[in-house]
């Protein structure tokens, strides 16, 4: 993710994600929606075929904490509306991928 460092990390802020993955790169222009501390997060992401809105939510449980996602994907172009279970099947991997990754970090620091 690059993020602009003169920029302050809050809702208005805009971002760039970066992925890379078999060979292909994909840039997505992001913006921050919401960002309410220790407990939630809402972003857009934009990428000429689609739209993604994602909100992250983090509920504390004693020494733990629980951490949500939701995504929602506006797809742009007719292949992709076509494609919409094959896409959603990527973005949802993708998704939970990150999010296994993220509870190894977490339960590892």
């Amino acid at each position: 993710m690059e993020i602009d460092p003169g920029v302050v990390w809050g809702p208005g802020a805009k971002f760039r994600q970066v992925h890379e993955e078999s060979g292909m790169r994909q840039v997505l222009e992001g913006e921050m929606l919401a960002y309410e501390l220790d407990q939630r997060i809402l972003m857009r992401l934009v990428h000429g075929d689609f739209t993604i809105m994602s909100e992250l939510t983090f509920e504390a449980l004693g020494d733990r904490s629980r951490v949500s996602q939701w995504t929602q994907i506006e797809l742009q172009s007719m292949a992709l509306r076509l494609a919409r279970p094959i896409v959603q099947g990527a973005v949802g991997k993708r998704i939970s991928d990150d999010m296994d990754r993220l509870k190894a970090l977490l339960e590892s620091s």
